[in-house]
């Protein structure tokens, strides 16, 4: 009876386990202090739901206390970085308006801020495109390394949305007169341009990456661990974005994304998006 009653026990934290396990990232652990998070979503171009966007922000927050972390990688599955929100995800709350601060724009940018806000060093390892929030996790990193086959852009007016979760990084990463560009256009990027404008770092041929991203690793582990956390927390002092964070700004944008998501716009967008056609809006494709 008692070996049955462990059996029990066994199976019972197993299922736990599981089911505390995340579905759409991976964490791997160094020796050496790293950590490189992984988005597992690479069947729908590791776009962001609503079950990712909680993973990411629980990993973070779990990470952080971990104090014998030196250094995060951030990474994605497969050859794509990040191509955005997914578009199912972000139909869903058309049709079921959520809770203020539900919806997924503003549950984008909590995730976009715990990377941002997060104590140690970031590296960003771009290894494919980086879409519409998933340019935003390049804005949130403290270096970025991309491959030169990467493509970026903040192609949300295209769909119809307000880009209001990249925004709040990205212009304080390139400037507002760069971003009024990217941002009102859509238009894509590529590597050397991203690179050209201060949104990467470093740009190497796909097969040096990894190479590039072990380089700037190596270079932090010889910082002071407590220095730079202090660094870090010194330049967001220096650094304005943190008045978007506050509750004034959470509302305010909420309401915005949501009108937009709402609106017979959004809705012809979305829809087109995932139909793969033109919004009403644009003009027709010259033969």
């Amino acid at each position: 009876a008692a070996s049955d009653v462990y059996k029990r026990q066994v199976k019972s934290c197993r299922k736990n386990m599981e089911k505390s396990m995340p579905e759409y990232l991976s964490i791997d652990r160094q020796d050496n202090g790293v950590a490189r998070l992984t988005l597992n979503n690479k069947d729908k171009g590791n776009r962001f739901n609503g079950t990712m966007v909680n993973e990411l922000i629980t990993a973070l927050r779990e990470l952080e206390e971990d104090h014998s972390l030196r250094a995060l990688v951030i990474t994605s599955s497969g050859n794509c970085f990040c191509q955005g929100a997914d578009l199912e995800w972000v139909k869903e709350a058309q049709d079921h308006s959520p809770m203020p601060h539900l919806d997924p724009g503003s549950r984008i940018i909590d995730a976009l801020h715990e990377l941002d806000s997060f104590p140690r060093p970031v590296v960003a390892r771009v290894n494919g495109d980086a879409l519409g929030a998933g340019a935003g996790l390049l804005a949130c990193s403290d270096i970025v390394i991309a491959c030169e086959s990467s493509k970026i852009a903040f192609h949300e007016v295209t769909n119809g949305l307000v880009p209001g979760a990249a925004a709040v990084y990205v212009s304080n990463v390139i400037g507002m007169h760069q971003a009024k560009r990217w941002l009102l256009t859509g238009e894509t990027m590529d590597a050397a341009q991203a690179h050209d404008i201060g949104l990467v770092h470093i740009t190497v041929p796909d097969e040096e990456l990894d190479n590039a991203v072990n380089a700037q690793v190596d270079l932090l582990l010889h910082g002071g661990p407590r220095a730079q956390r202090e660094t870090k927390s010194l330049l967001r002092q220096l650094s304005d974005k943190d008045k978007y964070q506050s509750p004034g700004y959470r509302t305010g944008f909420g309401s915005i994304f949501q009108r937009c998501l709402s609106s017979k716009e959004g809705k012809n967008g979305i829809q087109a998006a995932i139909d793969n056609e033109l919004p009403r809006w644009a003009p027709e494709k010259k033969q």
